[in-house]
């Protein structure tokens, strides 16, 4: 039985403490701490592995409880899985609006120089 006080301080993706429970069951009681100051904005940290239970009354401080496995952190960029035992981050509306028009700008400039080829060969009388 752990009661509370344990802190996790996330780093780069990946990079963190961990519980490790490599025999028996551990109970998890109280509140533990998830440090996300130094954290990645993308990635996933395993934080607790192995037979953990936790205790009724079970908190994460300063996180926001979904009434099941999950808790998610006061500013809304991280969550706390407890049924695997790993925080992930959640990416901002921002990131993935800066990804699609990414992967939108590669598309239409894949499509212009399809267009420019095609139109080169029609031109010498390639393809007909």
């Amino acid at each position: 039985t752990v009661d509370g006080g344990l802190t996790f301080v996330l780093g780069a993706d990946g990079v963190n403490n961990t519980l490790t429970n490599s025999g028996g069951t551990v109970e998890l009681q109280g509140s533990i701490t998830i440090d996300t100051a130094a954290a990645a904005t993308l990635g996933d940290w395993q934080i607790i592995s192995g037979s953990v239970t936790y205790a009724t009354g079970f908190t994460v401080s300063g996180w926001n409880w979904d009434n099941g496995d999950i808790w998610e952190s006061a500013d809304g960029i991280f969550t706390f899985d407890k049924s695997l035992g790993l925080v992930t981050a959640i990416p901002e509306p921002s990131t993935w609006a800066l990804l699609v028009s990414g992967v939108l700008c590669v598309f239409v400039i894949r499509s212009a120089r399809r267009g420019s080829r095609r139109r080169g060969r029609d031109r010498v009388g390639i393809g007909r």
